[in-house]
């Protein structure tokens, strides 16, 4: 299935003319003298992020979500009516220890988002990534991989990813999803034994789970 992205023209940036300064000592022969340039005032030219980061639109093409860049590293997430220009903020990200990748509908009044991070794990650190699902309306953000237990067997960096977007059900997405056992069971009412990776029907209202292919280990990624 081909997903189209569309580019979002909005708004013209005007490049500034003139020289930039060079390395001080550098002897320039028959022409004009080098303008110096501040730090603060070469970052502005040339450390803009990109103001549009990701962009999708939805089934009907009524309503696009855009990523944009915001204040320092921040990126926001916002759904924008094609009709009325309304926008509606969905989330955003720090930039900093957390960072959103990417949204996508998963029909006209879901919205599917990752987001990563850099945690210490020990004195390591290690990457990680999220899959949340947010309704169009700004309403419902919720995670959709298994949640994390203090009494995993090992660290999950990954909770899974989506491998069919069911654009003719609404608000359903087949979903790869890692799952891990538990450890030390004694004291608990309930210890998780499902292991590996499987598929598993997702309903975003719900989040009900539907299995398609049973946990398994060293299951390669679909």
């Amino acid at each position: 299935m081909v997903r189209w992205k569309i580019a979002v023209p909005v708004a013209v940036i005007a490049a500034a003319s003139g020289g930039y300064g060079y390395a001080q000592g550098t002897v320039q022969t028959g022409l004009a003298s080098p303008s110096i340039h501040s730090l603060a005032e070469d970052a502005k030219a040339f450390g803009a992020r990109e103001f549009i980061r990701y962009a999708d639109i939805s089934p009907s093409g009524k309503k696009v979500v855009i990523l944009v860049s915001a204040a320092g590293a921040a990126t926001t997430a916002n759904v924008v009516d094609a009709a009325t220009g309304n926008i509606i903020r969905l989330t955003q990200s720090s930039g900093r220890s957390d960072r959103l990748l990417w949204c996508q509908f998963a029909g006209d009044e879901h919205v599917v988002c990752q987001f990563a991070e850099v945690a210490h794990v020990g004195t390591v650190l290690a990457g990680f990534s999220r899959m949340f699902t947010i309704g169009a309306d700004g309403t419902k953000f919720r995670q959709m991989g298994q949640q994390q237990s203090d009494r995993g067997e090992y660290v999950m960096q990954s909770d899974g990813d989506v491998i069919d977007w069911m654009v003719d059900a609404e608000g359903k997405v087949l979903m790869e999803r890692t799952y891990v056992p538990e450890v030390g069971g004694t004291g608990h009412l309930m210890t998780r034994t499902e292991s590996g990776l499987g598929v598993d029907k997702i309903d975003l209202d719900t989040l009900k789970e539907t299995p398609v292919e049973q946990p398994r280990d060293r299951l390669p990624t679909i």
